[in-house]
């Protein structure tokens, strides 16, 4: 199938319906994932067989995300109508995705076990997401910091959570927003855990660049 006739397909209402419905619903461990699930959607192929994934994510990624934020003030402070919500539906879930796999450099990832996500919203627009997950069964510098024995660590691993992806938009320019936006998660995130799974992590651990430069 040609390039152009891939692009265009995916340019039909009926069809990006059918891919933030994907979107909505099922998780992918990496952006090729994602366009190999497309690709079989839409019987993307060429002439051998071959799923045609390189033009599937090409003519995705020409598609129209979500709208850039506009005239962001340079402090948290100032951002009207700065909140921060759980996404919960199908439509917030969509956006989620779609915020991740264009914006974010690791793109979309399954997340393991218990699992909350956030979406940044602001009258200025989206301004990013964040999400946590079960935490790592084994991580060197937790469980030394921890000091605690693999008896411990296998009793109580369900308390601890992890920052799997955290994302300002690169358009949302806005010096300290990631700590405003990170403080203001992590006051919520205990109770938010609580509601949905029935206890509340102790501990949230992230592996964050040294070079940090808002997202991970």
């Amino acid at each position: 199938m040609a390039q152009s006739q891939i692009s265009r397909t995916l340019r039909g209402a009926a069809e990006r319906e059918r891919v933030a419905a994907i979107l909505s619903q099922e998780q992918f461990g990496s952006r090729r994932a994602f366009g190999r699930r497309i690709c079989r959607e839409f019987s993307f192929v060429d002439a051998a067989g071959r799923l045609q994934v390189s033009g599937c994510l090409k003519a995705l990624s020409t598609l129209s995300g979500v709208e850039e934020p506009v005239d962001v003030p340079p402090h948290p402070s100032r951002i009207r109508g700065l909140e921060i919500t759980a996404a919960a539906s199908a439509s917030d879930r969509a956006l989620w995705n779609t915020l991740i796999a264009r914006e974010h450099p690791r793109g979309l990832a399954t997340f393991a076990g218990c699992q909350v996500r956030y979406l940044f919203g602001s009258e200025h627009g989206w301004l990013g997401a964040a999400g946590f997950s079960a935490a790592a069964l084994r991580a060197a510098a937790r469980d030394r910091w921890m000091a605690w024995s693999d008896e411990r660590r296998r009793e109580h691993l369900d308390r601890v959570v992890c920052l799997s992806r955290f994302l300002v938009r690169p358009s949302a320019r806005c010096p300290h927003l990631a700590s405003h936006l990170l403080g203001r998660i992590l006051r919520r995130l205990p109770r938010d855990f609580e509601a949905r799974y029935g206890f509340r992590p102790w501990l949230v651990e992230s592996f964050v660049d040294p070079g940090y430069d808002g997202s991970c």
